[in-house]
């Protein structure tokens, strides 16, 4: 699976992210919110932070 890059809504911010190596800002794999504004990616996140499996 090739890197995917996914575009903030609010501020315009694109995350580049690899599923398999995890490549990618942590907080968008553990929280599923842009690294730049703060703003939930919702269903676009990863499954990972769509579980929750790393909240604290």
């Amino acid at each position: 699976m090739a890197e995917r890059t996914t575009l903030c809504e609010r501020c315009g911010y694109r995350v580049r992210w690899d599923p398999e190596t995890r490549a990618g800002p942590r907080v968008f794999y553990e929280d599923g919110e842009c690294p730049s504004c703060g703003e939930s990616f919702g269903d676009r996140a990863p499954v990972s932070a769509r579980r929750g499996s790393k909240r604290r």
